[in-house]
């Protein structure tokens, strides 16, 4: 029941251009009829309208060919106006009647015009309701005809979404363990860090709990089933709520790490990533320098940066964390004692 084809877009423009003339001749005919009966010139008025309808519908049907959808509401229309025309007909020939019995002049001549016209209107009207009935059961059957069809592809699609779904819930398997072999590791690796760190902080930051807060506050966006809504457990495919406000709920899992690991953990394997971090902090407004420090290097803070080694062990004497002094180009740095020197 589709019209398959694909006009071209000069096509496109033209169809648009012969359907606004068409409403447009359509009208004025309906207008003719209607005045018909009053002004005698209207009905050669009503025939040159309908030459040029024709003749649009013939272009028309050149450029689309109709649908039978669009045949059948083409009758409905031609049908419909056809229904007008026999009840004007009808109100003459009544009129016509009266004056045959008053022995007007040429009354008789009129009547018989008039029942000629109705006779030829009823022949078309006839034509018009068989092709209708044509039409209707044409498609009638093409409906049914794509019913069944539709009925037919389902096994098929059912088989298709069945094993789309599973390819899903195995894909979904997967990034489940990877997830899950990923929160091991990060929690091994969390658990060596806060040893080798032995800083309470270090442990806060990198203890499972709070591990699992930020993987939460950093997941639920991933999960929500309204990103742009609050990110409760509520809006979430899995239950996954989030505590985080303004640019922080916005947050990846490496950005919440790389804030607490840039100020906890500020070691870096090169130089390259040890600059990152160094702008990381610096836009947090915490400048920093990046010092050399066995095989790696650190960040150290400003305010722990010396231009003479006597200032450095005076800054070092004061601290209650114990601190070494540590040559840094022209100058010193303080660094945590532990980091420098064997326990």
């Amino acid at each position: 029941m589709r019209n398959t084809t694909a006009p071209s877009a000069d096509r496109q423009r033209e169809i648009a251009e012969l359907q606004r003339e068409l409403r447009d001749l359509q009208e004025q005919r309906m207008g003719a009829i209607r005045v018909k009966d009053r002004d005698p010139g209207m009905g050669e008025l009503v025939q040159r309208l309908d030459q040029k309808i024709a003749a649009a519908m013939a272009r028309f049907r050149e450029l689309r060919p109709p649908t039978p959808g669009e045949q059948l509401a083409e009758l409905e229309i031609e049908i419909a106006g056809l229904e007008t025309e026999l009840g004007r007909l009808n109100v003459q020939r009544s009129a016509a009647a009266e004056a045959v019995l008053k022995r007007e002049p040429e009354a008789d001549d009129r009547l018989q015009e008039i029942a000629e016209e109705i006779e030829t209107a009823v022949g078309r009207m006839s034509v018009l309701r068989d092709r209708r009935a044509q039409l209707q059961q044409h498609i009638a059957g093409e409906r049914a005809a794509d019913a069944q069809r539709a009925a037919e592809a389902k096994p098929a699609r059912f088989a298709e979404l069945h094993r789309e779904r599973v390819a899903h819930a195995e894909r979904l398997t997967q990034a489940a363990r990877t997830l899950a072999a990923a929160v091991r590791a990060i929690d091994a690796n969390g658990a060596t860090l806060a040893e080798l760190l032995d800083d309470q902080g270090a442990r806060n930051f990198l203890s499972v709990p709070a591990l699992r807060r930020r993987a939460a506050n950093a997941l639920a966006r991933e999960f929500a089933i309204n990103p742009n809504a609050t990110l409760t457990v509520g809006n979430s495919m899995f239950g996954i709520a989030s505590d985080a406000v303004g640019a922080a709920s916005h947050w990846t899992l490496t950005q919440w790490e790389q804030q607490g690991l840039d100020d906890l953990v500020p070691f870096f394997a090169t130089e390259v990533e040890a600059e990152e971090g160094r702008r990381r902090l610096e836009l947090r407004a915490t400048p920093t320098v990046v010092v050399p420090l066995h095989g790696a290097f650190t960040l150290v803070r400003f305010e722990q940066v010396f231009g003479d080694q006597a200032s450095a062990t005076r800054a070092a004497m004061r601290s209650t964390t114990p601190m070494a002094v540590v040559p840094h180009g022209p100058g010193f740095v303080l660094l945590p004692a532990r980091f420098v020197e064997a326990a």
